[in-house]
């Protein structure tokens, strides 16, 4: 059954509908102002239904379809039978994410796929590809409905505010720990707020979820890779994930493998605290992985490299992190929301990274696919013609490796004042995420430096290194600056472009790279963000969000010129 519902809601993407329209269109000016930019006071609710037509079909035009192919005929017979299991687990984290993301999804959802109205078929598929009526490539601006996103999605009342959030906690300290706590859901009840377990608020899509998992380990050749699947079937019932979160890391010569619960914190954006369901399952490719495993031997000297005190660097942690490169076979709940995942460093407990680090896993297809659709053609508009020949998959590809590597890097844990010790994710707030992947984005070319000095990593290559890494940060600034990945591009493009690296040529409206100024501007703004972290200062966050987190008017034009480059891909799964 559930099987039907993930092909289902996957075929929606694709859903041809007839548009008998009779009346007549809005101006072009008007329309281009409602793609590209909607005003305060202009929303769904103002549309008239050919404008609401047009929007629709102009966001799911910026979108790539792709089919995402894996080799099946590698699987034994016991692994398809497995992987059966694995994507209707999998269906049940899209489930969860839809009721995090907002409380209204669900009754939306059923709406939406019991109409008749070509109108209705055609915003499924958005909502399908968004998990909410929320724009997540346009700022999370509604287009169905005129409700605001709740900053805190549905982890919390809606009408609960960070002060009062915060207020609760100070006043009652013996509740901090489930109130900031990645699984817990916070509700009102009598007139105060409480703290809901995972366990508890999701019992029957999590039992349904473990029982599916139990069933897949009878299935599972591989004992690292079934020892996994029994215990994040317990873990899903206790929300205690460390020991499940350590089976993952172990698990070792696995052709068929997955990660699958609660993880990433993006969707709070009221206090980052809470986790959203998500499910990979990927097909390992280990002879390709065997290129870039090298790297991870180097991990004790970039922590040693990096520009902050030695006091503030975490050398007691674990450097023996795992490298996969895959290919996809589907994704599920919030790692395809949106802007489709193409690699993920997992997992985040600072307790597990300190004995196990963390796994490192690039989706190699889902990577080629982005590269080909939007990443390259970007690069045809917006770099300056003579440095067009440095974009490369080769340094994108090795980019993303070492932006993965760069999750590990740092400060984690931070001692207090009054002894205690608490996370930077704590201390940054609802500033973590942005602040941590422009970390990431940033440590990764500074590591590369580091690595091309040592000649691990060709010289030859500082160009393509360069130019690939600025074409990269207008694709996610695309995503736009109220996702995680486009903020902190954002603050990237903007501090190097003040430090002289990127140059804007206002005659051709391209960009190019001062190779003369690039080390040492990425060098500085490596030192401030580590800075910010090993200080756990959101005060310090903040001051650099202000001042480099904004659209200047040549960015403006420039994504005008980007109309018709897709934005990202929109995937199709083999999942029969």
């Amino acid at each position: 059954m559930v099987r039907f519902v993930i092909a289902l809601m996957i075929s929606f993407f694709f859903i041809a509908v007839p548009l008998n329209i009779s009346a007549a269109a809005p101006p072009k000016q008007d329309i281009e102002a409602q793609i590209f930019q909607l005003p305060l006071n202009y929303g769904p609710s103002y549309w008239t239904r050919l404008e609401r037509i047009t929007y629709i079909k102009g966001q799911l035009s910026k979108l790539h379809p792709v089919d995402i192919k894996y080799d099946e005929s590698v699987l034994t017979e016991k692994e398809k039978k497995m992987l059966v299991y694995l994507l209707e687990a999998a269906g049940e984290m899209d489930k969860l994410f839809l009721k995090q993301a907002y409380s209204r999804n669900e009754e939306i959802l059923e709406k939406l796929k019991n109409s008749k109205d070509p109108l209705d078929a055609l915003t499924l598929r958005y909502f399908v590809f968004n998990a909410c009526p929320f724009d997540r490539i346009n700022d999370m601006n509604p287009f169905y409905g005129h409700e605001k996103r709740p900053a805190g999605a549905n982890f919390y009342p809606s009408d609960l505010t960070k002060s009062e959030f915060e207020k609760w906690v100070a006043d009652h300290p013996e509740e901090q720990k489930s109130f900031m706590g990645e699984f817990t859901v916070i509700k009102r009840s009598g007139g105060k707020l409480i703290a809901v377990p995972y366990n508890r608020e999701y019992a029957q899509e999590l039992k349904k979820a473990a029982a599916l998992l139990r069933k897949a380990a009878e299935f599972a050749e591989n004992e690292s890779l079934r020892r996994y699947l029994l215990s994040r079937a317990d873990a899903f019932l206790s929300d205690d994930y460390y020991r499940s979160d350590v089976d993952w890391m172990t698990i070792e010569d696995s052709a068929l493998e997955l990660v699958i619960g609660p993880y990433e914190v993006y969707e709070d954006n009221l206090m980052n605290y809470k986790a959203a369901y998500e499910a990979f399952i990927y097909q390992n490719l280990p002879q390709e992985a065997k290129a870039f495993s090298s790297y991870v031997s180097y991990l004790p000297e970039l922590e040693k490299n990096l520009p902050i005190p030695d006091a503030d660097k975490n050398m007691d942690r674990d450097f023996t992190s795992p490298i996969r490169i895959a290919n996809l076979i589907y994704s599920a709940g919030d790692a395809k929301a949106g802007v489709h995942t193409s690699a993920f460093a997992l997992p985040n407990d600072e307790r597990v990274r300190k004995e196990k680090g963390c796994k490192k896993v690039m989706l190699k297809n889902v990577m080629s696919a982005k590269f080909a659709g939007s990443t390259y053609p970007i690069a045809q508009k917006v770099i300056e013609p003579k440095q067009l020949k440095y974009v490369k998959f080769e340094s994108y590809f090795r980019d993303v490796v070492f932006h993965e590597l760069a999750h590990g890097l740092g400060p984690g844990e931070l001692k207090m004042a009054d002894g205690s010790r608490k996370d930077v994710r704590i201390c940054l707030g609802d500033l973590y995420s942005s602040i941590e992947e422009c970390k990431a984005d940033t440590l990764a070319m500074y590591n590369q430096f580091y690595l091309m000095d040592k000649g691990i990593i060709d010289k030859n290559d500082y160009e393509n290194m360069c130019v690939s890494y600025l074409t990269g940060l207008f694709r996610s600034i695309r995503f736009g600056v109220e996702e995680a990945h486009g903020l902190g591009a954002l603050i990237q493009l903007n501090w190097m472009m003040d430090k002289g690296a990127f140059v804007y040529d206002a005659k051709t409206g391209t960009y190019s790279v001062d190779f003369a100024k690039f080390r040492s501007a990425n060098t500085s703004l490596s030192k401030t963000l580590l800075d910010i972290q090993r200080n756990g200062s959101y005060d310090q966050a903040s001051l650099l969000v202000d001042k480099y987190g904004h659209i200047a008017s040549h960015l403006s034009k420039t994504f005008e010129t980007l109309y018709e480059v897709p934005i990202d891909i929109l995937p199709s799964f083999k999942t029969n």
